[in-house]
């Protein structure tokens, strides 16, 4: 055999043996690709302790308010926004209206039902907002915000079951996220069936 085909020979089964390999990757869910894939997904989907986007675009008392202020103060500034903000009889109706359609996986109901402390800072954040004259849709994406914060798991798994839906999570809007469908544990249910 000549020392070309040889060398032709050698090729050929390394590149069968790295073939094979990256197939058992791929099908075994350890590439790069599929795992990053993944992991960037909820990256960016979840909020982040560090960076510029966890400090919210209000203040509460002129403090700022943040993922870091709340892990610091045990969710203070939230709970105050539900004892001690005042709305008049419009956004007073609003309110409870938003509170009684924003479900949470901790007590797999809605906010206006539960004293838990993600139900309370959940209320809270909506009145204070609403007193802020903030418009609805802001409002919805602002308590989104928190609680995947609160719930990473949750909202990741719904993040990855929507993308094997086909569908895109990012596209979802808050209302629809914040919904019985999708932030209940019968919700998490469905996200673990894939």
């Amino acid at each position: 055999m000549s020392k070309i085909a040889h060398n032709l020979v050698i090729l050929l089964v390394i590149l069968l043996f790295a073939n094979q390999y990256l197939v058992f990757q791929i099908f075994s869910g350890k590439t790069s690709f599929a795992q990053t894939s993944q992991d960037e997904l909820i990256q960016k989907f979840i909020p982040q302790a560090q960076g510029k986007e966890n400090v919210r675009p209000y203040k509460w008392k002129e403090q700022e308010v943040s993922i870091q202020r709340y892990l610091t103060e045990n969710g203070k500034q939230l709970v105050e926004m539900e004892k001690e903000a005042k709305l008049d009889g419009d956004k007073e109706k609003l309110y409870k209206a938003m509170i009684s359609q924003i479900y949470h996986p901790c007590c797999d109901g809605p906010v206006s039902g539960c004293e838990c402390i993600h139900a309370v800072a959940g209320r809270g954040i909506t009145k204070y907002l609403l007193s802020l004259g903030w418009e609805e849709k802001k409002i919805w994406e602002e308590v989104l915000f928190w609680m995947k914060f609160w719930f990473p798991k949750h909202y990741a798994l719904g993040a990855l079951y929507l993308k094997s839906q086909g569908q895109d999570p990012f596209t979802f809007d808050a209302k629809t996220w914040l919904s019985a469908d999708y932030s209940t544990l019968k919700a998490q249910k469905k996200f673990n069936v894939q």
